[in-house]
């Protein structure tokens, strides 16, 4: 950076920063560059030379230069900031940095450390390099001279301590030297007067001050005892200046170190020596390697130690390759191992800078180290989740691609393969508009075109399109599908989003359904053969829920019990049981045995008639066999019922008669063999008695014939 702000003998820092990765500017009052590094420019894409005719509006997007303004005054009016904005690179590639600025870090100059997190944004939150070691020393100051005798009295001032306390010389001369002294450091310097010697001659102190302006200023001063030939002091002579911006610098060098130690990246200089012997090293490496500061720069402890055996080599090897080219300047390892003072092994991230002396020679390199573990472990997951998906998506049943946000296939799955003949070999990378050719026959758009253009006409190449959230939903005839045969199939297409929610590509499943169409086909035909035969049974037919309310009923259900078929659904069958108890037994015996057959039950009319009637029912369940009802048919028994009964109250009377005309008979048949002696008489007397002799027989043989037929009505109706 400018000489101005680092002087000569800080090359620890000028280097630092000069290669560092963080782009440090400065910028002036009207937002003009004033100085940038490397890195800077390189983050923006500027030279340095383009960077200093340009201001930051020239970069900055026109919304936000309100919001911009805004944020340049916070700065002024309170001194440091840091944030997050966006600005335009050179190639017109917006951009976000985040920034750290400390206003003022020399007269209408203000300092910016900015990063480039456009990428790592999310993965390295925490990771901010925030300021770099700035060291701004007030170069060529006036010295303050004055000496002043043993008891503190001034015997000579310079002009320039004039000038500076805006004192006449005759107002200071006489006057106490410790009347110049803060307060709260006066007591120590009065201790340390007393300790001057020849051995001990000089002592140095700061001083802080309240100038006669109001001012308030910081003062270096150096002291030395003057002694005569007895070695008896007789005078000290008073050199100081003013490094108020000094110590102001100092204090912000402070904060800047504190930020630094307390990130998690740490700086490094290492001689180009074997081993790498470390040079410098910031105080927070103990978070890291475990070993502090002083055990690396008192060569304790090489860098080369730390690094794990097996990446060693390559790192070395990296460090030969970079170096080997003139014109490099920095390199970037690839993340390596180290192994801590514990043992704990880590993933670091190594930007380096190669020094060079005058001669081209390097002498040392430079670097920040961070800790990227967390980040490591986090990307080797991310790498195994995502080997996991690609897995599921090539073995997933139904036949999937995807897209990315350019519209370039990018996953084509086995089942892909086998439903359109096409290799992923010779599909992936191109345009999504060749996955349309094995279905249509042209390269065209299709459903997962509307991911990317909601509103276009391509949803007029569907009959109908559905959406559920943010998924599409098609079915559609693809006419080239398997050598041009077709088939009908079913699609759907989601968007895929990034981490930062923005549309990153997008995935289609495609299934053929012409089996299931042509099974849907089969069961309507036997949907509505069923309910030909339901609605054209002359049997009553219906169907209960398990709580006993009818779902259906067939028109002869509404006939027999007098009720409009309207009326009959989510009627509750226990009001039409006469008794009941029966619907109980009912539902036992079903639910038992899975079916009930000829069971017998009375049942009520709408207009109040009772009816006997036979159920043959069967259990109805789900497709988890869970039970939701019972269905079955029935038949009205009614007449056969008061039939069975009348015939046997017939047989009954039938029995009863025949006994009446039989015990008379043969009373009078015996009666007729003994009393009537007239032959002829006695003759035509028995033809008739064998007359009704022989209709008692048919009346016998007719009541066994009866019975017989009651015996077969009770065993098969």
């Amino acid at each position: 950076m400018n000489k101005i702000l680092i002087p000569d003998g800080q090359d620890v820092y000028r280097n630092i920063i000069e290669y560092s990765f963080h782009g440090i500017m400065l910028i002036d009052n009207d937002s003009a560059f004033a100085d940038a590094n490397p890195e800077a420019c390189n983050i923006l894409g500027y030279s340095k030379d383009e960077l200093l005719n340009m201001k930051v509006e020239d970069i900055a997007p026109h919304s936000n230069l309100k919001a911009g303004r805004k944020l340049w005054q916070d700065l002024l009016d309170k001194g440091k900031q840091k944030g997050e904005y966006q600005l335009f690179r050179k190639d017109g590639k917006k951009i976000e940095v985040g920034y750290v600025a400390i206003a003022n870090v020399s007269p209408d100059l203000h300092l910016f450390v900015i990063n480039d997190i456009t990428k790592s944004k999310q993965a390295e939150k925490d990771l901010r390099f925030s300021e770099e070691r700035y060291h701004a020393i007030v170069q060529d100051q006036t010295e303050l001279i004055c000496r002043f005798t043993p008891d503190g009295t001034i015997t000579f001032v310079n002009d320039a301590l004039c000038k500076y306390y805006l004192k006449k010389r005759e107002d200071l001369i006489g006057v106490n030297y410790l009347r110049y002294i803060s307060d709260h450091i006066i007591k120590d310097i009065e201790h340390e007067l007393t300790l001057f010697s020849k051995d001990r001659p000089i002592f140095s102190y700061d001083n802080y001050i309240t100038l006669s302006s109001g001012e308030e200023r910081w003062q270096q001063w150096i002291l030395r005892a003057l002694f005569d030939e007895s070695d008896n002091i007789i005078e000290f002579q008073a050199v100081g200046r003013d490094n108020t911006k000094q110590k102001q610098t100092e204090e912000k060098l402070n904060e800047a170190l504190t930020i630094i130690n307390k990130s998690r990246s740490v700086a490094f200089t290492w001689k180009n020596a074997g081993g790498w012997p470390v040079e410098f090293v910031s105080e927070n490496v103990e978070k890291l390697f475990g070993y502090n500061a002083e055990d690396f720069t008192s060569g304790k402890v090489s860098y080369a130690s730390c690094i794990h055996p097996d990446d060693l080599k390559r790192v070395a090897q990296e460090v030969e390759k970079y170096s080997n080219e003139k014109d490099r300047t920095e390199f970037e390892h690839d993340p390596y191992r180290i192994i801590t003072k514990s043992g704990q092994i880590k993933f670091v991230s190594d930007w380096s800078f190669i020094v060079r002396n005058p001669k081209g020679i390097i002498t040392h390199y430079q670097g920040i180290v961070e800790d990227i573990t967390e980040r490591k472990i986090a990307e080797d997951r991310l790498k195994s989740t995502n080997k996991q998906l690609e897995d599921i998506i090539e073995f997933l049943p139904d036949a999937t691609f995807i897209i990315d946000k350019n519209k370039r296939i990018r996953a084509w799955n086995r089942a892909m393969e086998q439903m359109t003949g096409v290799p992923k070999e010779e599909i992936l990378g191109k345009d999504r508009s060749y996955g349309a050719v094995p279905f249509y026959g042209d390269r065209r758009p299709y459903l997962i075109d509307l991911i990317f253009e909601p509103d276009s006409n391509i949803s007029s190449k569907y009959d109908f399109v559905k959406r559920k959230g943010n998924a599409l939903y098609v079915e559609v005839f693809t006419p080239t599908l398997y050598n041009n045969k077709g088939a009908c199939v079913w699609a759907i297409a989601s968007p895929l989003f990034d981490a930062e929610g923005n549309l990153s590509g997008a995935i289609e499943s495609i299934r053929d359904i012409d089996e299931f169409k042509m099974a849907e086909k089969a069961l309507r035909e036997s949907e509505e053969k069923y309910r030909t035969l339901f609605e054209d049974s002359k049997n009553p037919i219906w169907t209960t829920s398990r709580e006993g309310i009818i779902l259906d009923a067939n028109q002869a259900t509404a006939d027999l019990l007098g009720y409009l078929k309207d009326e009959l659904i989510g009627l509750d069958v226990y009001s039409l049981y006469v008794d009941p108890n029966d619907r109980k037994i009912f539902q036992d015996e079903i639910e038992e045995k899975g079916f009930v057959k000829n069971f017998q039950s009375q049942w009520k009319t709408k207009d109040g008639r009772q009816l006997d009637l036979l159920f043959d029912f069967t259990l109805w369940k789900d497709n988890d066999e869970k039970i939701i009802g019972y269905r079955g048919i029935a038949e009205d028994v009614t007449l056969i019922n008061r039939s069975q009964k009348q015939l046997g109250e017939n047989l009954e009377y039938f029995a009863h008669l025949v006994d009446h005309i039989r015990n008379p008979l043969t009373i009078i048949c015996g009666f007729a063999q003994v009393e009537i002696e007239d032959e002829k008489t006695k003759n035509r007397f028995l033809r008739q008695i064998a007359r009704i002799e022989e209709i008692i027989k048919q009346l016998d043989q007719g009541w066994m014939d009866t019975e017989d037929t009651r015996r077969f009505l009770k065993r098969y109706m």
